[in-house]
């Protein structure tokens, strides 16, 4: 019996060892990075404003950002919107799982990436002319170790223009 027993310890023994040391720690570097992004701009095309019967806002295209470290080091990064004059929170991001518009001292691992997910919702009551198209700008700012690079987030806007219970002469 005991013939048996010490193999079965000595594999049990090994496997918990090597999954104790499964991952090594990241390193960090210091030194200034540029990050790589999937595009320069994140462009929103027709967001509609005005709210629905239900008074739901209008719900955008998600769209994605892939944001990558091409260095052997990892990196921390923070990441905000700024708005340009625009009143509230216009795009709404989504960063590893956290639906938040900024987020400070965000890791990427060396050769790794980020998607970030971005939506666009528009108040038509802060618009001045609301039969218009209009425009947003807006830019994501990334701090990487005393470097900052931006992404422009533009959206175009109109009003919807809803028909309840109303036939149109064609």
């Amino acid at each position: 019996m005991t013939k048996r027993i010490y193999p079965i310890i000595i594999v049990v023994y090994l496997i918990t060892v090597l999954f104790w040391a499964c991952k090594p720690e990241e390193e960090l570097t210091t030194s200034p990075v540029n990050l790589v992004f999937s595009v320069d701009t994140v462009s929103f095309d027709t967001v509609f404003s005005q709210l629905d019967s239900l008074h739901i806002r209008p719900i955008s295209v998600t769209k994605q950002l892939r944001v990558s470290n091409p260095n052997k080091n990892a990196v921390k990064t923070n990441i905000r919107i700024i708005n340009n004059g625009n009143t509230g929170n216009i795009f709404r991001l989504n960063i590893d799982g956290v639906p938040t518009n900024q987020i400070y001292g965000k890791q990427i691992d060396g050769e790794d990436s980020l998607i970030i997910f971005i939506q666009c919702y528009i108040d038509a009551n802060e618009r001045q002319n609301i039969n218009d198209t209009f425009g947003i700008f807006s830019q994501l700012v990334f701090e990487t170790n005393g470097n900052t690079q931006e992404v422009n987030l533009i959206a175009w806007g109109q009003n919807g223009k809803y028909f309840k219970n109303e036939v149109l002469d064609c």
